[in-house]
């Protein structure tokens, strides 16, 4: 066999320990609402036609991806329906499992514990710190957080991980595009 042609096959039994991040723009619905603090504002809806809109902070950055995002769900003028904060779960699945290497069979426990009464929810004015809760699933840290506003709800999932993204056993990783 030739030098390169062996270079070659050799090169395809060696399993690879870095995979390409993927787009999060990809991953945040049709969102293209920009704020002025770089957050970014998107819409979902699922085809029963309930609806959702989110903010992503963009959290700590490194060369392989983010190692911390926040998503917070919101909803002016009524408390959030079953149906929505499931939508918003399922979001927050999609999110941990494409940028976070998270196991998609951790995904009923993750929308469990999102629609849990763990976090109290707490008025947007209580300054002495709201009471998060907080849960690990696996290597995800996730952190919860549900705040009040006159008759305006919120829900914030920060999600963050230890760890180089992109590097095994942290292969799935997530990077914006310009």
């Amino acid at each position: 066999m030739k030098p390169t042609l062996m270079a070659l096959a050799l090169a395809l039994t060696i399993p690879n320990s870095q995979a390409s991040p993927v787009d999060l723009w990809n991953l945040l619905g049709k969102g293209d609402t920009a704020l002025p603090a770089g957050d970014v504002v998107y819409r979902l809806k699922n085809a029963a036609g309930v609806s959702v809109n989110v903010g992503v902070n963009f959290g700590k950055l490194v060369d392989g991806g983010y190692t911390a995002l926040e998503l917070t769900a919101f909803k002016f003028n009524s408390d959030f329906t079953s149906e929505e904060l499931q939508l918003f779960a399922s979001n927050v699945i999609q999110i941990s499992a494409a940028c976070f290497n998270t196991d998609l069979s951790r995904g009923p426990a993750i929308t469990a514990w999102i629609l849990s009464n763990d976090a109290k929810e707490e008025s947007m004015s209580y300054t002495a710190g709201a009471r998060m809760a907080r849960k690990s699933f696996g290597p995800l840290q996730l952190a919860l957080e549900k705040r009040l506003n006159g008759k305006g709800h919120a829900v914030t999932v920060s999600l963050s991980r230890q760890g180089t993204p992109g590097q095994a056993p942290w292969i799935k990783s997530c990077l914006t595009s310009g």
